[in-house]
């Protein structure tokens, strides 16, 4: 019998390839667990003027999804007061201003906004600059924040389903002061403040039920059977 020989060179190209295909990459050791989900932040934003004008406030919140949370988890709120002469339109625009800076104080790009301002929405999605003067600087500060944290969609809710926000307008009209709450103050909170974390579920509830490409994310089921509303989702 004729004994076979091995070329060398096949033998090193063999173990190379093998250890190519078996050794992880960089890219590979980034990439996400199977039980981690896609991380997301929602800001929900919201604002009253008794008067309009008058007395003004705005509420502000930021949820988290996904990760390794199992449920949303608020992490930061605001209700801010402003002057008695107010205006409806302004203070909305004022209510996602403070969500906006917060954001991009804490680096939290590709968020979602979703607030009851159909106004003010629609203005910022279509890059529509604001006829009213006294709202054109804060359109002009809010369509930059919005541009460098990369806004991934824009969403009309119903005030029903904007609840965490519109408490929280209601309590800076109330009070006539401003407040931040971070999420290391969330186990010690006011009763007028827990009342407005009950909201949470109900609230992110309806904005996934218009993404169903966010069903895995902070989803839980709709147990009172209260129907989702909502007027429109738009992108960017």
């Amino acid at each position: 019998m004729q004994a076979t020989t091995t070329n060398p060179h096949r033998v090193a190209a063999a173990r190379l390839a093998h250890q190519i295909l078996t050794q992880p990459s960089p890219e590979t050791n980034t990439l996400p667990s199977p039980t981690r989900r896609l991380q997301q932040h929602l800001l929900y934003f919201d604002s009253g003027s008794r008067g309009n004008p008058g007395p003004g406030g705005s509420g502000s919140v930021i949820v988290h999804l996904g990760g390794h949370a199992v449920k949303p988890e608020i992490v930061w709120m605001a209700s801010v007061s402003y002057a008695h002469r107010t205006t409806n339109n302004a203070a909305e625009y004022q209510g996602l201003l403070v969500g906006l800076r917060h954001a991009m104080l804490k680096q939290l790009h590709g968020l979602h906004v979703i607030g009851n301002s159909n106004l003010s929405i629609q203005q910022l999605q279509d890059r529509r600059f604001p006829r009213a003067r006294h709202l054109q600087g804060i359109y002009t500060q809010c369509r930059l924040l919005a541009d460098r944290l990369g806004i991934i969609s824009w969403t009309h809710h119903l005030r029903d389903f904007n609840k965490m926000a519109d408490e929280l307008a209601n309590l800076a009209m109330d009070t006539k002061k401003s407040t931040q709450v971070f999420e290391a103050d969330l186990s010690n909170l006011p009763q007028a403040w827990t009342a407005v974390v009950g909201f949470l579920q109900r609230d992110v509830d309806n904005w996934i039920d218009i993404h169903p490409d966010q069903e895995d994310d902070g989803r839980t089921s709709n147990a009172e059977g209260v129907p989702y509303m909502c007027a429109h989702v738009l992108t960017n």
